[in-house]
């Protein structure tokens, strides 16, 4: 029984909800996203652009493809323009 005692006074001393474990705790989780940061930042200083706003992205109209040629815009020798016209 004298066992169970000390038990039950050492969680009472420490209990689970302790603030000095707590604060702890999170000091060193702010300390790495503190340092987390600052590497950010050292990696901003190398050519690295934010860019902000909306990116645009453009639509290319690519040309149909047909077998219908327009007289006007075949180049090339005489027999072969009527080659490809007939």
């Amino acid at each position: 029984m004298a066992r169970g005692k000390q038990a039950k006074k050492v969680r009472v001393l420490f209990p689970k909800s302790n603030q000095l474990l707590y604060a702890l705790k999170m000091g060193h989780k702010i300390k790495e996203i503190r340092e987390k940061l600052a590497s950010y930042e050292a990696n901003k200083r190398f050519s690295l652009e934010v860019h902000q706003g909306e990116t645009r992205l453009r639509n290319r109209e690519r040309d149909n493809t047909h077998s219908f040629v327009c007289a006007e815009e075949v180049i090339g020798r005489e027999d072969d323009k009527k080659a490809v016209i007939e």
